[in-house]
Parts: C-alpha cells; structure tokens; sequence
C-alpha cells in the first residue's frame, strides 16, 4: 500500500530528533536537522522539502529560461529540461555524502522514492543509488538494476550507508564537474585556483602554467586542510562580526523609529499647544471687541431713539396747539423746535459715522499659510543617510582586488639636515601620525595628520625599515649597527628605550605580537639571505636561509593572520613568501619588475610590491598571482609605501625628495 506524502510528514513530525545532532547539520532554511538533503550545482545542499519551496517561490519561467538563484550564495541555477516547475527539485541529487553522516548519527531519515514521486506518487525509498544519487523504493530499485544505462550502479540499503562511505565517496557529485556531464574532477589550475574536468582543461586551461593532477600523491593536504580552516575561522569570526553590527543595527533602527515617534507626537502635540493658545487667544479678543462694540452700538441706539422721540414729541406738539396758540405763540415755538432740529441735524453726521460698520478677519502669518496649504508630504520629511563606520572589522568589506589608484596629494616635509634624502620607510603609528626613516640624515621624523615635522631623533646609524610595536612604541633597524633601536613616541617626542643586537646585519624588520619579532637582511655567505623569528628581547628562536642574489637591503611585511612572511630583495628583483614553520611557498618575479624595495599589505592581504628602478608597483594576491601593475601617477624612483588604518589609501616615498605622495583606491573602478 503506497504511503501519502502526509503520512510520510506527520510521520516526521512525530520522531524526534537526537538531541546530540550537531547544529552544524542544520538546513539554512528551516533551520533544523537535515531532511532528504539535495545538492545544488554550487555545493550547497537544502531539504527537499524547503528547497522545492523556495523554487516555487522564486523560479523564474518563461519561453527561454528557466531559472532561480541560490539562497546562500545566490548562483543562479537554470534548468533545460521541459518539466514543471514543482518537480525542478528531482533534478538535483541527493546528498548521499551528508545522508551518509546523518543516518550514522541515528538521525531519523525518511525518504521518499524519487522515479515515484516524479509520478505523482509516494513510496519510501528503501535503498540509494550511489552513481545516480537518488532514492528508490523496492520495484524502482529492481527495475535500476535491469536497465542498460544503470546495472552496474552501486545500489546500498539506506541503513548501510554509513558503513559504506567509501563507496558515498567515490561517487559524490561533490567531486563531478556541473559543467561537463558529472566528469570526474582531477585537476587543478592554480593559476585561476578552481578545480578542473579533463574537458575544462582542454576547453580553457592549456595555455595555465600551473595546473596539476590530484590524486593520492598530491603534496602539502595538511597545508591545504589547515589553509581551509583557519580560513573558516576567519570567514565564521567576520560573519559573526557582520551578525553583530547587524544586531546593532537592527537595535539601533528600533530606537531610531521610536525616537521619530516620540518627535513628531511632541511636535504635534506642540504644534496643537500654539493652535490652542492662538485660537483661545482670538476668541478672547474677539469676545472683548464684541462686547465693547455691541455696548457702544446699544448707547447710539438709544441715543438715536431718544433723538427720534424728541423730534416725534416736537412734531406733535406743534401740530397739537396750532389752532388754539396765537400768532406770535406759533412763531416762537416754531422757532424754538427749528433750533433743536438743527442742534439734532448737527449731530447727524457723528451719528453716522459712530455707526460705521465693523469688519473683523484674521491676518494670518504667510508661513503659517503655506504650512496649511503645503501637501502633507511636504510639510515634514524623512530624511534617510547611510554611513559606514564599521572599519575596524578584518579585512573590510570592499575587496581591493583589481582596483584602480589615482594620485591625490603630495606634501612636502621640511625636515632638517641638507645631506641626499633617502626615505626608506614610511609607517602610519596611529590613524593620524606617520613615522618616517630618514637614512641620508640617520634620523626618525614624526609627522602629524597634515604631514608637518612634530619631531626629530637623530640615530647613531643609518636605519632601514620601522615597525610598530604597539601604540607608543616602534622597533626601527640599523643595518649597519647590526641592532634594533627600540623607540616610544609619546606626547610628540621620541626617546630612545632600549636596543638589541642581531647576529647578522638586519634591514627588514616585522613585529609579530608583542613578545616576537621577523628580522633579516643578507648573510655573510654570499648569495643568501635569512630571517629569523627573535624576541623582543634578542632571543632567536628559528633561523632560516633562503637563495638571492647580492647583499643588498631586505623588507618585510606580515599577512593579516601573522602566519605567512613576505620579504622584498632588492638585488634579485623579487619577492619571496614563507610560512612560520620555514617552509616557501613560492617566489615571484617579472621582468617589469627591477630594484625590489618596500613590501606592504593592503587590508584582505593583497601584496604590494615597490619597483624602485621599473617606477611601478606590483599588486599580487596572497599567493603570488600578479593582480596588477600599477604605473599610473607613480613618481620616479619610488622606495617605501604603507596602508591607512582604513586601507582605502597609501603613502609613497622617492629617492632624492623631500615629498610623500598620498594615493587612494577608486573602488568605484572595481573589477
């Protein structure tokens, strides 16, 4: 009897699972233990579940392509094959590899056949094709084993896959090419470091000059294995980095609303305050100006009554005794109203204008009308910025690889002594103030933030390379006193604090940590060079040889995890890397590049190398690939270059100039 897919997910629901599983073996989109993982052609591996779910979501259909992207690294993914959108999920694998690993920590596994569920049905796989990587029930697996195309497959029960991880690995697509029909993959191109197919190298990669073939003799796996974890490390500590600015952002958007909700009801509630003041205010003096002028309006209305009675009571008087007055009576009391007609006739025209009409409107503030008439929208705005302070985090965020640099500024340093000037290093100590080397006058010059002399400290030879310490203290090498010159920088003066010898004439120097130091120079033997790893106090701990040519001046950087050295030799115009442990990894050299000087690391451990008689600057990734030659706006004879703390700019030092040259990166150019 065929088992529904409801079945199978209630039946899911109701097993638990081992509370030892790793949290590691969480899917990244539901969050919890792997269910019948699938693998996408980038390696990244999703339950079947979630995965047909985020096609559906996001799949993109149409007449030409049929696609959808990655929800970790957001490669996109196409599919040719003319089927529906909710079966693209049984076209990508299983992962048997990972299936493998659950089952053997008894993580409760339900899988559904494959070729059934692609019908619409729903059976529970009972074993796995380890060749095609997929799940089939008992009748599936029978008919596998009879075609032409799959009969020699290893088929293996579910449970025995974890005593059977040989098997699981010989077969994984972990190790097939996505790109040519799942050919095995057994090169690789250091070149452009990706793994290779026989038909990629062929198609693309002849013309690579380092591209060999892994198998069970491939040298340096342990390298290699601790290469992929300490980079681990490293990409986990950024993202838990990046996780916690995001926190902080999110925290910090929260209060940002709250705050803007607080605002604008306190500049409603006082915008509502003056409303309410101004308007009680106009209703009070309109109240008092109606009272006063409804009280004066009364008074001339009795007035005026009274005047009209008083012309009335005349009118009827005269009239009244006409017949019985005399002659001479009449006369007189018609003369007697004619004047107080003419006293009230006088009155007429201040009666008049006491009864002007009055005209009350409001007078509003121009501003205030346009705030009324303005659109809502544009009567407050939002005004949203974005910055970027988090440079303190490894390596940043913009990758330096491949970009342009463009001159920016050049400074003058008024410095004493009119010997030949010869700046041969340059050192940020702090964001602000720059250490500079000064071997024609045997002196360190401190520089403030616009590059002016803070400081002057003669030295008692000639000095090559200076390195940093800690905040207020450098470590600067005398070559020809076979010593390091220990100096604290402190409230703009330098002091000289202790010094140590050096068994060979040093001229790179590299602090380490704050017990352990790099050292070297040329030997006394000719055509070779050393570097030692010493201790602040002049304890040697390793000592180590490498071949070059002269005996000339050495630089050193350190990558960022202080476990690779990189030393510039100034004769054999090249530059060579080492591990802590002594071992090369490899040496560069061009023939464009000529008088090998400074060495610098910009801030995802792109190497920089100073080509004092080419003019030119050699980028190189970490493991010597050239990235770029940089020529333009170089000044002639360049010798010494450091990075900002922020690493979006250098310095750059010439023979025979008092000048420092400021470059930046245009990241808007970049590659």
């Amino acid at each position: 009897m065929a088992t529904t897919s409801e079945d199978l997910i209630a039946s899911d629901a109701a097993e638990d699972i081992e509370p030892n599983v790793s949290d590691d073996l969480n899917c990244t989109l539901c969050l919890k233990v792997f269910r019948s993982p699938r693998s996408l052609p980038c390696s990244h591996s999703f339950c079947h579940d979630c995965l047909k779910s985020h096609i559906s979501q996001s799949a993109s259909v149409n007449d030409i392509l049929k696609e959808f992207s990655c929800p970790i690294c957001e490669t996109g993914v196409r599919l040719e094959e003319d089927i529906a959108v909710d079966k693209w999920v049984y076209s990508f694998p299983l992962n048997t590899l990972l299936l493998s690993v659950l089952i053997k920590l008894h993580v409760k596994v339900d899988i559904a056949c494959d070729v059934c569920q692609v019908r619409d049905i729903t059976y529970p796989a009972k074993s796995i094709c380890i060749v095609c990587e997929q799940a089939l029930c008992e009748n599936c697996s029978k008919i596998h084993k009879y075609l032409r195309y799959s009969n020699t497959h290893d088929i293996l029960k579910v449970d025995e896959l974890p005593s059977r991880q040989d098997i699981v690995l010989q077969h994984t697509s972990m190790f097939k090419c996505a790109d040519h029909a799942h050919n095995p993959l057994d090169r690789y191109c250091k070149t452009h470091e990706v793994l290779l197919c026989s038909k990629c190298f062929t198609s693309k990669h002849t013309s690579c000059v380092e591209v060999f073939v892994v198998n069970n003799k491939t040298p340096n796996i342990s390298d290699i294995l601790n290469d992929v974890n300490v980079q681990i490390k490293e990409l986990e500590n950024q993202y838990k980095t990046l996780t916690d600015i995001n926190v902080s952002n999110l925290r910090d958007l929260d209060s940002q609303v709250k705050n803007l909700m607080h605002e604008i009801s306190t500049l409603k509630k006082r915008i509502n305050t003056a409303l309410d003041d101004m308007e009680t205010g106009i209703k009070t003096k309109c109240q008092k100006i109606y009272n006063d002028e409804k009280n004066r309006l009364e008074k001339l209305g009795l007035r005026l009554k009274c005047q009209i009675m008083s012309i009335r009571n005349s009118n009827y008087i005269i009239n009244s005794v006409f017949e019985l007055a005399t002659q001479s009576q009449t006369f007189l009391l018609a003369r007697r109203i004619l004047s107080q007609l003419s006293s009230s006739l006088s009155h007429v025209d201040e009666n008049y204008k006491d009864n002007a009409i009055l005209k009350l409107e409001l007078e509003i503030n121009p501003q205030l009308t346009s705030i009324v008439s303005m659109p809502r929208g544009e009567l407050v705005k939002m005004k949203e910025t974005r910055s970027n302070e988090n440079t303190s985090i490894p390596h940043g965020f913009k990758s330096l690889k491949g970009c342009m640099v463009e001159p920016v500024d050049v400074r003058e340093i008024q410095v004493y002594g009119d010997n030949c000037l010869l700046y041969s290093d340059v050192m940020y100590i702090s964001p602000d103030h720059v250490i500079l080397t000064d071997v024609g006058n045997e002196a360190c010059h401190l520089l403030d933030p616009l590059f002016n002399s803070v400081c002057v400290y003669r030295l008692p030879g000639c000095p090559c390379q200076v390195s940093v310490v800690c905040q207020n203290e450098i470590a600067v090498s005398l070559p020809g006193n076979q010593t390091i010159q220990f100096l604290s920088v402190k409230d703009n003066t330098i002091t000289h604090t202790r010094e140590v010898k050096t068994r060979q004439m040093c001229f790179g120097i590299a602090i380490v940590n704050q017990e352990e130091m790099i050292v070297s120079g040329p030997c006394s033997k000719d055509s070779l060079y050393y570097w030692s790893l010493v201790t602040l106090n002049g304890k040697e701990k390793s000592y180590h040889e490498f071949g070059g040519e002269g005996d000339a001046q050495t630089y050193i950087a350190l990558n960022t995890l202080k476990n690779r050295l990189y030393i510039s030799v100034y004769e054999d115009n090249s530059i060579h890397c080492f591990g802590f442990d002594g071992k090369k990894h490899f040496t560069f050299n061009h023939p464009d590049l000529d008088g090998t000087q400074n060495v610098a690391i910009d801030r995802i451990d792109n190497v920089y190398v100073v080509g004092n008689n080419s003019h030119n600057i050699f980028q190189l990734s970490p493991d010597g690939i050239l990235i770029q030659i940089i020529t333009h706006g170089i000044p002639y004879n360049p010798v010494a270059m450091c990075f900002h703390a922020e690493g979006d700019r250098f310095l750059l030092t010439c023979d025979d100039s008092k000048d420092i040259h400021v470059f930046k990166f245009a990241l808007t150019t970049e590659q």
